[in-house]
């Protein structure tokens, strides 16, 4: 009887990620639900941009606007781009989703 004995070695990349999430608003009830939302549009933005290390989503109505607006800033730094936009809208998930749909956009450009 023969044993074949192989030797592997396990490549196990160290990456890090940091995820900043800032929800400046008095309405804290909608919180989780955009949360989920972001989590689910963070898993598709993964698999477009290589070396993804921070990304922070800011929601807040601004000072100086209608309380009614609202406004999402949307940050993604890699190991080659940093990418800010934002948009505003009447609802705080159109608002993300449009400064994502811009960030995603100039990623799937490269």
């Amino acid at each position: 009887m023969r044993t074949l004995v192989t030797n592997h070695k396990n490549f196990v990349m160290n990456t890090n990620l940091t995820f900043k999430f800032d929800f400046q608003t008095d309405s804290t009830d909608c919180a989780y639900s955009l949360m989920n939302m972001i989590m689910e549009k963070l898993n598709s933005l993964q698999s477009a941009c290589a070396g993804l290390k921070y990304i922070e989503v800011n929601l807040f109505t601004p000072e100086d606007s209608d309380p009614n607006d609202k406004t999402a800033l949307f940050k993604v730094i890699s190991n080659d781009d940093s990418i800010a936009e934002y948009s505003r809208s009447k609802r705080w998930e159109d608002a993300f989703l449009n400064a994502f749909d811009k960030v995603k956009e100039h990623i799937t450009k490269k």
